[in-house]
């Protein structure tokens, strides 16, 4: 049997399908059950319980889901601004 190759999965057809931007490898049948994360990213638990690959601290998704650094104040940041500090450098707060 032949095996999807990393970045792809089985999608249950005769082809394979990618998996999602975040995701080194995935098993299907969502291109984001990561199996392992890309560089810039790492597993995290959602509020939902969910595990999936989120930004590093330090890194957020842009719109056009980009990794891109936070503003040099946060240390963690969401929401799609690098402005949009979830956490902050020490010595300073939200």
């Amino acid at each position: 049997m032949c095996n999807p190759k990393p970045g792809f999965y089985d999608a249950g057809v005769p082809q394979t399908k990618p998996c999602d931007n975040a995701c080194a490898t995935c098993t299907g049948p969502l291109d984001t059950e990561c199996l392992k994360c890309t560089n810039l990213y790492e597993k995290k638990v959602e509020t939902s319980g969910l595990e999936k690959c989120l930004p590093i601290d330090g890194y957020y998704e842009d719109k056009d889901e980009k990794v891109k650094p936070c503003h040099k104040s946060c240390l963690a940041c969401a929401n799609g601004f690098n402005n949009g500090c979830t956490k902050c450098r020490e010595n300073s707060h939200l």
